[in-house]
């Protein structure tokens, strides 16, 4: 009977120590995979910030004037300086407000065009300066998808030159 008794009981620790083995091999598996899972994604944060510190360097340091606005309402969100000495204001409320009053319903026809196509390439706007200086400007603006926001890029197109 000792020998049936010790037999079982060198079983029943070897199938324990099995058990446990395992045990440890899946929590050292599900570790390792989680380890790795949270550097992946660690991984892409950076590469996302590192892609998002690049546009914000163009955006800001471009020789086109660059702006984010929702078009209904009209609201300027976004700017870069270019934009700003371009339309000769200070702040985006000023050129919200500029551009809120373009002359001859520009800007219904801007956000016209961004709610029937969603683009809008290389449209004309012209409107005086304070000074009386009529400037022209280049547009186009592209609708991000499902919103009233667009994104928008404009050129100066007048040469405008000092007497004196």
């Amino acid at each position: 009977m000792p020998l049936v008794l010790n037999d079982t009981l060198s079983i029943i620790l070897i199938a324990t120590a099995v058990i446990v083995l395992f045990a440890f091999a899946y929590v050292f598996v599900i570790l390792s995979s989680s380890r790795r899972i949270v550097q992946e994604q660690q991984q892409r944060i950076d590469e996302i910030r590192k892609s998002e510190e690049r546009y914000k360097a163009l955006f800001e340091n471009s020789l086109a004037g660059m702006m984010k606005f929702s078009f209904t309402p009209f609201i300027v969100l976004e700017t870069n300086q270019t934009i700003l000495e371009m339309f000769n204001v200070g702040t985006d409320y000023e050129l919200q407000r500029l551009l809120s009053d373009l002359p001859n319903g520009q800007t219904r026809t801007i956000e016209a065009a961004l709610h029937a196509k969603g683009v809008i390439d290389a449209l004309e706007i012209e409107f005086p300066t304070v000074t009386g200086i009529k400037r022209r400007f280049l547009l186009s603006a592209k609708r991000e998808e499902g919103t009233n926001l667009a994104h928008c890029v404009v050129i100066l197109m007048t040469a405008e030159r000092l007497i004196g």
